[in-house]
């Protein structure tokens, strides 16, 4: 058998109680589609996420990755990308807020050569209007500053591994999203987007405070833009 098209990777930290119903949905998603890994980053779980994921490795090809040390979701992603082995590279977010069935869509769009990254558009429909202000104001500065018309912080993202070879990965904190973003774009990929429905949380807690976390991605952005010279062209919308 040829090795894996698509590579999924998941970070999870504490998510034992959605990943049963991830990894299941992802099977039947794009099990049906391509040849296909799954590696689920456990950083620093307590809950028995690993012991969840060893027991679906028997009826999925899931991969278990361990993390004991300096936990945190961008080193998460880039530990398990850094694992990977397929053409085409997935992040998913183990919450079930970011519903997998959007994953084949997203991975022909980057098969058809139409663009090298996608990034899942976040539409919310059941959370608070402070929260729905907040996400919209954190977008339109980020395309103002940055003219990335996406979702930056969407943890739903494909990409093609050849935009991986030509840049390096930064996961610093909440800058990480960003400058994956800005770095693919510099080296002359074409990034897009594509709206899928925002879920919200019925499992687990969230690791998120919504207003420091919105805070420090606006720095960054500020920082980022004060900082780079950026030669890319914008994205499409």
């Amino acid at each position: 058998m040829s090795g894996p098209v698509v590579s999924i990777v998941v970070p999870a930290r504490d998510e034992a109680d959605n990943l049963p119903d991830l990894i299941t949905r992802i099977h039947r998603s794009v099990g049906t589609r391509w040849v296909y890994e799954l590696l689920v980053v456990n950083d620093s779980s307590v809950d028995g996420t690993a012991a969840v994921v060893t027991a679906l490795a028997a009826t999925h090809p899931v991969t278990l990755v361990h993390r004991t040390h300096s936990p945190g979701k961008g080193l998460a992603i880039a530990e398990g990308f850094g694992h990977a082995t397929g053409d085409v590279l997935c992040m998913i977010d183990a919450d079930l807020q970011y519903p997998p069935e959007a994953l084949p869509a997203m991975v022909a769009i980057v098969l058809s050569g139409a663009a090298e990254v996608v990034v899942a558009n976040r539409v919310v429909h059941d959370t608070s209007l402070g929260r729905r202000l907040l996400s919209r104001l954190s977008r339109w500065l980020l395309q103002r500053l940055h003219g990335l018309d996406v979702d930056v912080q969407s943890g739903l993202k494909v990409l093609r591994r050849t935009v991986l070879d030509q840049i390096e990965l930064r996961p610093n904190g909440w800058a990480f999203d960003l400058e994956l973003l800005l770095d693919a774009r510099a080296a002359g990929h074409t990034i897009t987007g594509h709206d899928i429905d925002f879920a919200r949380r019925t499992r687990g807690r969230t690791k998120i405070n919504v207003l420091l976390a919105g805070w420090q991605v606006l720095r960054n952005a500020i920082w980022l833009r004060l900082t780079r010279d950026d030669s890319g062209t914008p994205d499409t919308p």
